[in-house]
This record gives C-alpha cells, structure tokens and sequence, in this order.
C-alpha cells in the first residue's frame, strides 16, 4: 500500500470518469469539505447540486458533518505531531491557533 499525495488521487479519480453524482466527486473540493463542517448552507448546496436525484438525508448530512471535524482535528493533531518532533529545523515556534479560536483562518501560526 501506498499513500497518494492529493493531486494523485484527484489524477485517479479524473481516469476513472465517475459520474456528476458520484459522492467521490465531494472529496475533489477539500474547501467544500471544511465548510460542510462549519455547516455553511451554501457548501451544503453545492453538495446537494451534485447529488439530484438522492439528495442528503440529515441524518447522513450529519454524519458527513461530524467525520469533517475528525478528520480536521485528526489532520491538526498529526500537523502538531509533526512540528513537535522538530523535524523541520526552519521552524522555531508556533502555536495550535485552532485549538484556542476554532474560527481563525490559520490552524497553526
């Protein structure tokens, strides 16, 4: 097993031509992802656009929601990890913004 930087897996999925419709086509726009786990109605929209003729229920809105915030502070938790192991010598400081202003636009300063 291998892991895919985003632009391979976008590449893959641009090969296997899935249809409009196809829930894959979500994980194409990251920025629409973070904002379905704000709840932004407009994201919500967009997602609905592409999904006609099933729509979302609001139970699997929910769901799609919730698994946007894990994967979040998931990706936030690993970043942190990541910077606290001092891999990077370039990076002397810096502070988990997120975690004390969950609207910042930065998650790490």
């Amino acid at each position: 097993m291998i892991s895919l930087a985003e632009h391979d897996l976008q590449t893959a999925i641009d090969k296997a031509i899935p249809e409009e419709a196809h829930p894959i086509r979500d994980w194409l726009d990251p920025l629409i992802l973070e904002e379905v786990g704000f709840g932004d109605a407009n994201a919500l929209q967009a997602v609905n656009k592409r999904r006609p003729a099933r729509g979302i229920s609001p139970s699997a809105f929910n769901a799609t929601k919730e698994q946007a915030v894990r994967i979040g502070q998931l990706g936030e938790e690993l970043l942190n990890a990541f910077f606290g192991s001092h891999v990077l010598d370039d990076i002397e400081s810096y502070d988990w913004v997120s975690q004390v202003n969950a609207i910042s636009p930065f998650d790490f300063v």
